[in-house]
């Protein structure tokens, strides 16, 4: 009896700690997941820079985004993409940050379809 539920519980917490490094976080342990996780650090001459909405983040900066002859580039900084790396592949990580780079565009942007084109710095 002991040893079926001990093997549930294992089980669980597998399960639980599976479906946490399918997340994206930032460095600061944030999840992020779209435009709501995140808030305008800056914006200069089109180019549009994202931070973490932490305000205790260290990081300066997650992603950049820039749209210039109807396509948009976002650029993810190679911090914020090396730690994610430690937690799952690379291709797995790939797919996410596309994911999160066309929610970002369609939230900034009020939903239009722009291409998007995905860089790590």
């Amino acid at each position: 009896m002991r040893w079926q539920w001990t093997s549930i519980m294992l089980r669980k917490i597998l399960a639980f700690l599976f479906m946490l490094s399918a997340l994206l976080r930032c460095v600061c342990g944030a999840a992020v997941e779209g435009l709501d996780d995140l808030r305008v650090a800056d914006e200069v001459d089109g180019l549009i820079r994202l931070r973490c909405r932490n305000s205790y983040c260290e990081l300066e900066e997650i992603c950049a985004v820039s749209v210039s002859e109807g396509v948009a580039d976002v650029r993810f900084s190679r911090m914020f993409s090396e730690f994610n790396l430690l937690f799952m592949g690379r291709d797995e990580l790939t797919k996410k940050l596309r994911r999160l780079g066309v929610k970002v565009v369609k939230g900034l942007f009020g939903g239009k379809s722009i291409k998007t084109r995905i860089k790590n710095l």
